[in-house]
């Protein structure tokens, strides 16, 4: 309990690497999970938008992620997002499980108050969007292949990114 407060909420994608870690930690919780097409994740990851919120610029891409032989921070890119889905947590997403939810952004974008609707429920909150609240686009909405150069759309489509895409139902052309 946290100041009176018995709900704790917090969003990093790296701990989408362990789902089952954190349910284990905490038993009683909900977890929510909120999937954004790979590739808009691969384009944030790789082309931090400065107007973000917050600016999150993946500093760790030259110190963890770059291999010898990478030209530039690409690569780096794609193996951090990869990073984020090992079978473990697919198999959870495959799944579901009683204390999962999983959540498209594009869902928030487009269907926003059902979506939240449904959030509050599963978290036992209710399912009345309170008022003032509206999506929000990411300045990456909409990324898909041909957006990138032909030099990246080929370390993508000889990454496991295309079968990433296909298994959470996400298309690589828009």
């Amino acid at each position: 309990m946290l100041d009176g407060h018995d709900d704790f909420l917090f969003k990093i994608n790296e701990d989408m690497r362990c789902l089952a870690a954190l349910h284990e930690t905490f038993p009683e919780s909900k977890t929510l999970v909120i999937l954004r097409h790979p590739l808009e994740s691969l384009r944030s990851i790789a082309q931090p938008h400065p107007e973000s919120k917050p600016f999150r610029p993946f500093r760790d891409l030259k110190e963890k992620w770059v291999r010898s032989g990478d030209d530039g921070l690409f690569p780096a890119a794609i193996r951090r997002l990869e990073s984020y889905f090992p079978e473990e947590t697919l198999a959870i997403l495959d799944e579901g499980r009683e204390w999962l939810l999983v959540v498209r952004y594009d869902d928030l974008l487009s269907d926003f108050a059902f979506t939240v609707s449904r959030l509050l429920a599963f978290c036992g909150k209710g399912s009345e969007v309170p008022k003032g609240f509206a999506p929000k686009s990411t300045p990456n909405q909409g990324v898909s292949l041909t957006d990138f150069t032909e030099e990246k759309q080929d370390l993508i489509s000889s990454s496991s990114l295309p079968a990433l895409c296909d298994r959470l139902g996400y298309s690589l052309s828009k």
